[in-house]
């Protein structure tokens, strides 16, 4: 996959995407790709998880930004794009069907089917800083060493910058009220999460003030 899809828009996808890693075996009905049948029923599981009535502190006083921070490290791993050629799942429950993952390209007939991964899997900030040099230059303000803000009236800080048509995002790109522009393109799905997007391209360009401030300092104390 080159740096830019098939709508010329920037692709913040990795070029040579790789199967994960399995760290369990595979449960396939038939050991390579059809869905296990048995086991416990998703959507009845997720019911009675959100099930709750009224305040229920979590035991080891944990909050929902416990939560939050696992899904934004999560996205910083991982991102395994749907495939229509894959098949969907037709979950009872659902308000629609939910498309099978990519499958990795090096995976063998009769071997068991892996989802592809096409970010960086280190812990390398990529959900703030992009995959791709692509993805990157779309955030960089080129100025100081800074990432793109923007000024918003209703909020005491900048913000991150509104996507465009140029943009790859999970969201609306091209209505009135676009969604931001981030590293990983599922930054918007829900507030907590697109919080802590912001939150660490301001704490990134707070640093980026004091180190040029601390060079400029650093020259006059030695005569430059």
């Amino acid at each position: 996959m080159s740096q830019m899809d098939q709508t010329g828009q920037s692709c913040p996808f990795l070029a040579n995407i790789e199967a994960q890693e399995r760290l369990t075996e595979a449960r396939y009905e038939d050991g390579v790709s059809e869905i296990f049948s048995g086991g416990a029923d998703p959507v009845q599981v997720s019911m009675a998880v959100f099930d709750q009535d009224g305040d229920n502190p979590n035991s080891a006083g944990l909050s929902t930004l416990f939560t939050t921070f696992g899904q934004f490290l999560d996205h910083d791993m991982v991102l395994t794009l749907e495939d229509a050629d894959e098949g969907t799942l037709n979950l009872v429950g659902m308000p629609h069907d939910v498309g099978r993952s990519n499958v990795a390209d090096e995976i063998e007939d009769g071997e068991a089917i892996a989802p592809s991964n096409a970010v960086t899997w280190q812990i390398d900030g990529s959900q703030v800083y992009g995959s791709t040099e692509a993805r990157m230059e779309d955030l960089r303000s080129f100025e100081g060493g800074k990432l793109r803000m923007q000024d918003d009236t209703t909020s005491a800080g900048e913000m991150l910058p509104d996507a465009d048509d140029d943009s790859f995002m999970a969201g609306d790109v091209t209505g009135d009220d676009p969604v931001y522009l981030a590293g990983d393109i599922r930054a918007n799905e829900n507030p907590n999460l697109l919080s802590l997007q912001t939150m660490f391209v301001r704490e990134h360009n707070h640093w980026a003030d004091i180190l040029a401030e601390e060079m400029v300092l650093s020259r006059l104390r030695s005569g430059l």
